[in-house]
């Protein structure tokens, strides 16, 4: 064989395999839709590269056999050189995000610029440790409406065990067929497909629920698809869908639910996607705006916050090691307070609040209503939802980032089976907290020491890895003051993960920060005063 064609065939391989680890590495960052795509682009390459190869391949096995039929090269050597450098650089682009922020070489830190004061901060006058073990507050929030029972707390429970015992009927699911026309005067009769046996699959936009009355009375309602009125009518029920990031019903159940005047729904029983191809008839309490009541979010905070701390003293009593600061452990450098945010802000069901057009009332109305649904569902909460990536639980792991943690903390006590553990609360928490230290890697060493000293900062890290790439929060922390990190504007983030940092500084603010909290207090109670007087 000559030379310049095994140069080819070698260099050709090499790059091609190096472009499509890369890539594969760099497509497992990305979220939804663009996972999906970049998967797509990652096999198209993968089949390039597998047909390149056996051509190569053909054509060196013809010229060890020395057959007559060998094809030299005719390629001039400067359309060779484009050709290795168009190569390289395929190799280049999808590796460049994995290249250390420069100046590499070097030992000292690039310190993110702090001239300019965060938009929330970091509490006045408290120290980083006093910061990070601080507890949240529960956020304000309206009072009880005069039409909610009192003891609608203690009514919540019987209405899902009523739903428990009772099912949704099959034979009513789905929308009813369209009847097949008679056919016209000297035409073939409309041959309308056969209705498909239902299954319990059909039920997925169905529901039964439970409502109550001011004086705490327990109705069972009925909502088909096929039925032209729920029973007893005025209930309707929709999958409330944020533009841009639409879930089918069954997948992400966040419910809106229309009802007549004077009604408290309790809880829904429904079907929900177990999986890609099955299901499950699920009871829960969705979020309404009369289940926002002050003793139900305070039960939520207590049930959240409890589950945390319970995860964290498991951790502790096993001394799972931290394994990116050497002789602590991961509860000693990952915040409480960052992995009771990422609980909440997962569960977040719109982004329109945390636009730049949206209200602290919209933001806690959202903040709100997680906590509702933890206070109302308990162990059960959010265990429903599963994402199009088959993400599951509170915190919403996905099974390869759940095995591949399992496997790096043994300590930590993971169960081998996914949906087991994703289904446990305290499984998730222990995840998460392993997760935030995983975050590390990317780090350089002073790094590893110097960033939890920043409190928000820290948190804003932790958050935009976990939600996106944590190379490019990495590069971020070179790229972008602190201004921008706390303004939600660093250029080095992508798409969804600017919402999640914007989701976390507010969130964090209405948990954490007394003096941001303050405010809002007094400036709701402001408008609520001068609405009063308009009236």
């Amino acid at each position: 064989m000559e030379l310049p064609m095994f140069i080819d065939l070698i260099l050709t391989s090499a790059t091609w395999t190096l472009a499509l680890a890369n890539m594969l590495v760099i497509a497992w960052g990305y979220n939804g839709h663009a996972f999906v795509a970049a998967m797509a682009v990652t096999i198209g390459v993968a089949a390039a590269s597998a047909w390149l190869f056996v051509r190569l391949l053909g054509v060196m096995r013809v010229e060890i056999e020395g057959s007559d039929k060998v094809r030299r090269p005719v390629l001039s050597k400067p359309f060779r050189l484009a050709y290795h450098l168009m190569l390289f650089s395929w190799v280049l682009a999808p590796t460049w995000l994995l290249i250390p922020p420069m100046p590499w070489w070097r030992s000292e830190v690039v310190v993110v610029r702090e001239e300019e004061p965060p938009v929330t901060g970091s509490e006045d006058g408290l120290e980083a440790e006093e910061v990070r073990t601080a507890e949240p507050m529960l956020p304000p929030g309206p009072d009880r409406l005069t039409t909610v029972p009192a003891n609608v707390v203690d009514l919540i429970p019987k209405a899902q065990a009523l739903l428990a015992d009772d099912t949704l009927e099959v034979k009513f699911c789905g929308a009813t067929p369209k009847a097949a026309k008679p056919p016209a005067k000297g035409k073939a009769a409309d041959k309308t497909p056969p209705e498909k046996p239902k299954t319990e699959a059909t039920c997925l936009c169905d529901y039964k629920l439970a409502v109550t009355d001011a004086k705490g009375a327990i109705t069972l309602v009925d909502a088909y698809q096929g039925q032209e009125e729920s029973s007893p009518p005025g209930y309707s029920i929709r999958a409330q869908i944020t533009p841009g990031y639409e879930r089918a019903c069954g997948s992400n159940p966040t419910l809106a639910v229309s009802h007549p005047p004077g009604q408290t729904v309790l809880a829904v029983r429904t079907v929900v996607k177990d999986g890609k191809r099955t299901t499950r008839q699920a009871v829960f309490t969705p979020f309404t705006d009369e289940l926002n009541v002050p003793e139900l979010r305070q039960k939520g905070l207590d049930y959240w916050w409890g589950t945390v701390k319970a995860g964290r003293d498991q951790l502790a009593a096993n001394k799972v090691p931290s394994e990116f600061r050497k002789g602590e452990l991961v509860t000693d450098v990952i915040p409480d307070r960052h992995v009771f945010l990422l609980g909440i802000i997962e569960n977040i069901g719109t982004l329109s609040a945390f636009g730049d057009n949206g209200s602290d009332e919209a933001r806690l109305r959202e903040i709100n209503a997680v906590l509702v649904m933890y206070g109302a569902n308990g162990s059960n909460a959010f265990n429903w939802r599963v994402s199009s990536a088959n993400a599951r639980g509170p915190v919403q792991f996905t099974p390869t980032i759940y095995e591949s943690l399992r496997k790096q903390y043994p300590a930590a006590e993971i169960p081998k089976d996914f949906v087991t553990g994703t289904s446990d609360h305290r499984v998730s928490v222990r995840a998460a907290y392993i997760h935030s230290d995983e975050e590390f890697r990317p780090l350089q060493a002073d790094w590893r020491t110097a960033l939890p000293e920043h409190p928000l900062l820290f948190g804003l890290y932790l958050a935009s890895g976990y939600n996106g790439n944590v190379r490019w929060a990495n590069k971020g922390l070179h790229a972008c003051t602190a201004a921008e990190w706390y303004g939600a504007t660093c250029s080095t983030m992508k798409g969804e993960t600017i919402w999640y940092q914007r989701k976390y500084i507010a969130t964090d603010a209405m948990f954490f920060l007394r003096k941001v909290r303050a405010r809002i207090v007094e400036e709701l109670s402001s408008s609520a005063e001068d609405d009063a007087k308009t009236e």
